[in-house]
């Protein structure tokens, strides 16, 4: 009797990390997917509240035109999901105005899937944000801004 029970205690949670898995998107994300996304809906409720420093980010553009943005984020973690819909916000404008490469990567809650970009970008955390200058990283913000580009103040992106 009790082996049973460890043997259906034993599916029952490869049933549930199986599942949670499935849920979670890795590799390369497309911001659009989460634009009035029914799976989603915390995105686009964030996204339309926020209201973004378009002075500060066209400096930031002017002042390093040939700069790309790497995002890493896990789909299941609350940092990422209050951070996401404000780079998306970014993302939107800067698609509007510069040809700045942005590009959105999906993280399991192991950090270890897809190992190529994990391993590649040293991922530790999410989310992170990798700012690289003719493809070298020149700055890495891990899971808080250090110091906020608007007002020189140390808070987290979320707070901003």
């Amino acid at each position: 009797m009790r082996l049973i029970l460890i043997f259906l205690c034993v599916i029952s949670y490869d049933i549930v990390i199986a599942q949670s898995n499935a849920n979670e998107k890795l590799g390369l994300l497309s911001i659009s997917m989460f634009h009035d996304s029914k799976e989603y809906p915390w995105y686009q409720i964030q996204y339309d509240n926020y209201s973004l420093d378009t002075d500060v980010l066209d400096s930031i553009l002017n002042e390093f035109p040939d700069i790309s943005f790497k995002l890493f984020v896990g789909l299941w973690c609350s940092d990422s999901k209050s951070f996401l819909p404000k780079f998306g916000a970014i993302v939107d404008y800067i698609e509007d105005v510069s040809n700045v490469d942005l590009e959105i990567y999906g993280i399991n809650r192991g950090k270890n899937l897809p190992e190529d970009i994990v391993n590649l970008y040293d991922i530790k955390f999410v989310p992170t944000l990798i700012v690289l200058k003719n493809g070298s990283e020149i700055n890495r913000i891990e899971e808080f801004v250090v110091e906020s580009a608007k007002n020189g103040h140390s808070i987290p992106p979320w707070a901003d």
